[in-house]
């Protein structure tokens, strides 16, 4: 029998293929993420819709037209930068016309397991039935989006890294994977898929496309260049553009203001739960709102979950629907049977009131949720809120807790890299900063390792104050002296220009005694080999070499 006189014998049979009712099982679990509301439409305050275009759709595209041996790629970038935005559109545009499983990592924070995955895609179906009928359809590109949610939670990643590597197999099945650039860089095992895959990294929006959206938005700048430039910084970042469409500002001065992490936070925080506000008044407290986000926030750290069965919240004493509708209106916290705030990152800021509150410091949270990696982003909310305060006794809270985190030898290396990265990130440090970095900074230490990989270049005159050159005579083998020689000469790529780098590059030629040219050559295969620079940094660093020791290239 032919295939065509097979397809009909089994359609005038009514008997539909196993795999044919996989597809339409994909797609309705797909029409059913998609019909989520769209965090990263932006409604301007004249009542207008905005959809930001992102050439990385068509770069996507561009990639899966293409036969080729990438079979995975990483949409990755820095929290609210946009990645769920451009999947979520990435989907939409090629839904009618592609095989796409869409499944969003949120969901699945508890699944350990094939059982626990299909009951979770409320689909039925054995494992080995699974994997033998998927491989049957002609193509299918699976998106899982917010995978850095569950990157840090052991089980429920083992599954996803199972499924991944079963389906990778198949050469019909190709994948676009969401997280952030963090996560992306930290954790072994997706730096083991990012070897084999094409990653696409968003970059917050030109400075240009940030202006017209805020002059659409009818906002207005400041006359100063620097803090037109500051706030066009600030929000290049979406969800900031579409938290400050949330709050009532029109002030150029007030537009600076909220150029701030915590003081939008703050704002948004303020002007839709905590703080007094006429018309919300009326219909509910600033307490009773606070309290309802409060239990949303201890919820979702006890589930794991970003969003919490509405059943689990009416459950607790203190609910009331009105609250529940109120915050639902405002934006605040969404959902139809589950509630959850309406970014990741919101739940961080709320959770980091709630704790402060409580009387918890940082140390102490840190050790409540130690073996929980679901909670890991809040560390640094935590430390940020405190880094701006200036009463003394909380400052020392601060700055102890943070020195305990680092010492303390049970807890895990994840928590300690989000405080030290936190340190090394900030533009402007302190003294009580400075002087807890004096302590910390040993060559070959944790500490140096990462701090020396992500510190702002406002740190460098620290660095050179410190004398921190004169400690690297303790370092193993030379290795922190290639460590910083790498991210000082990476410093002078991205910043075009050499300041404090070329005094910390004269004091770290001294360790290698560069006496001759032959010298010099073999410090340069040293360096390319053991910091396996970029082609562009290491002929950058032959290049500042021989400035610094002023040898004419000729000469050689």
């Amino acid at each position: 029998m032919l295939p065509e006189e097979l397809d009909n014998w089994i359609k005038n049979l009514s008997i539909e293929p196993v795999w044919k009712r996989m597809e339409k099982e994909f797609k309705r679990i797909t029409m059913r993420t998609l019909d989520r509301p769209f965090q990263y439409d932006l409604r301007l305050p004249n009542g207008t819709g905005y959809i930001i275009e992102r050439n990385e759709i068509e770069e996507i595209e561009n990639w899966k037209a293409k036969p080729n041996d990438q079979k995975i790629a990483f949409l990755t970038g820095e929290a609210g930068s946009g990645k769920s935005s451009v999947l979520y559109q990435y989907v939409r545009r090629n839904f009618e016309t592609g095989r796409i499983l869409y499944v969003d990592a949120r969901d699945h924070s508890n699944t350990k397991n094939y059982i626990d995955f299909f009951k979770m895609l409320e689909v039925s179906y054995e494992e080995e039935s699974f994997l033998k009928q998927i491989e049957k359809l002609d193509s299918m590109t699976v998106c899982i989006d917010s995978l850095d949610v569950i990157c840090w939670n052991p089980e429920t990643f083992r599954f996803f890294l199972q499924l991944i590597y079963h389906l990778h197999s198949f050469s019909n099945i190709r994948f676009i994977l969401v997280c952030r650039i963090f996560d992306l860089k930290n954790n072994g095992d997706l730096l083991v898929l990012k070897d084999q895959s094409r990653v696409f990294h968003l970059e917050k929006l030109p400075h240009e496309i940030t202006e017209s959206i805020l002059l659409k938005a009818d906002f207005s700048f400041p006359v100063k260049e620097n803090e037109k430039t500051q706030i066009l910084d600030f929000f290049s970042l979406p969800l900031y553009l579409k938290m400050l469409f949330m709050v009532n500002v029109s002030e150029p001065s007030s537009l600076l203001d909220l150029s701030k992490e915590t003081t939008l936070y703050e704002r948004i925080w303020n002007d839709k739960v905590k703080g007094k506000n006429t018309r919300l008044d009326e219909r509910s407290s600033p307490q009773e709102r606070s309290f309802l986000c409060y239990q949303l926030s201890e919820q979702s750290l006890n589930q794991r979950q970003l969003d919490i069965p509405l059943s689990i919240l009416k459950a607790n004493e203190g609910y009331t629907i009105s609250v529940d509708e109120i915050l639902k209106s405002e934006g605040f916290i969404q959902g139809e049977f589950t509630r959850g705030f309406f970014h990741q990152t919101v739940l961080d800021h709320v959770t980091v009131y709630r704790i402060r509150e409580n009387g918890d410091d940082p140390y102490k949270f840190v050790k409540t949720y130690s073996s929980d990696f679901f909670s890991q982003p809040i560390l640094r909310v935590y430390l940020s809120y405190l880094h701006i305060e200036i009463n003394p006794s909380i400052r020392k809270e601060y700055i102890q807790s943070i020195e305990r985190i680092l010492l303390d030898k049970g807890i895990l290396r994840i928590w300690k890299l989000n405080a030290i990265r936190f340190l090394a990130e900030l533009s402007a440090p302190v003294q009580d900063e400075i002087d807890l970095l004096d302590r910390l900074l040993v060559p070959d230490s944790i500490f140096e390792i990462y701090f020396i990989q992500y510190f702002h270049t406002n740190w460098l005159p620290i660095l050179l104050s410190i004398k921190y050159t004169d400690r690297l005579q303790s370092s193993k083998s030379g290795q922190a002296h290639f460590r910083f020689l790498k991210a000082v000469t990476k410093m002078a790529e991205l910043n075009k220009e050499l300041n404090y780098i070329a005094s910390f590059a004269e004091e770290l030629l001294k360790y290698f005694h560069l006496n001759s040219a032959r010298d010099m050559h073999l410090l340069l295969l040293q360096l390319k080999e053991v910091i396996s620079v970029s082609f562009f940094l290491y002929m950058y660093a032959i290049d500042c070499i021989l400035k610094l020791l002023k040898i004419n290239i000729f000469d050689i």
